[in-house]
């Protein structure tokens, strides 16, 4: 078909063009005459590699219409995938944030301990007894993560000041 080669042929040397010159709306133009247009007419268009004449094909209109809504439904699985990992990963930045709103000097300050050194870490449980040295271990590791938490989460307020 002599048309679809003639159209073939303009198509490839409009979209070369337009590459060179980063021409967006004219590639967007060619897409738009590949993926909708032709396909309603029964011609699959393939693009190859820059230079390379695109390879045009006459095939059943409704089974390129039947793949032209199987790509839409990737392409839109594939968006909705990508707004769930944003917004899960916003939400870890609003949790994490949150979470650093506590001082590390007051993280030990509830019911579980009665006594506290200088640094905020608990001396004694809330039965009086002594924290072991791997207990105080432990309790230091948190609050050095709650501290860079914290810092972090001062950093935010101070830049939203700003």
């Amino acid at each position: 078909m002599p048309f679809v080669r003639a159209l073939s042929q303009f198509r490839d040397e409009v979209r070369t063009s337009a590459i060179q010159l980063k021409a967006g709306s004219i590639l967007k133009s060619c897409d738009e005459l590949r993926d909708n247009v032709l396909p309603e007419l029964g011609v699959r268009l393939e693009d190859r590699e820059l230079g390379e004449a695109a390879v045009f094909k006459i095939d059943d209109k409704e089974t390129l219409l039947r793949e032209k809504k199987q790509r839409q439904e990737e392409l839109a699985r594939k968006e909705k995938e990508k707004a769930e990992k944003a917004a899960a990963k916003e939400k870890a930045a609003k949790e994490k944030l949150e979470k650093g709103k506590l001082s590390p000097m007051e993280m030990f300050r509830n019911d579980l301990y009665t006594a506290w050194d200088e640094t905020g870490i608990p001396t004694l449980d809330a039965k009086g007894t002594p924290i072991t040295n791997s207990q105080v271990k432990k309790l230091k590791k948190l609050q050095l993560a709650q501290d860079k938490l914290h810092k972090q989460y001062l950093q935010h307020i101070s830049d939203l000041e700003i």
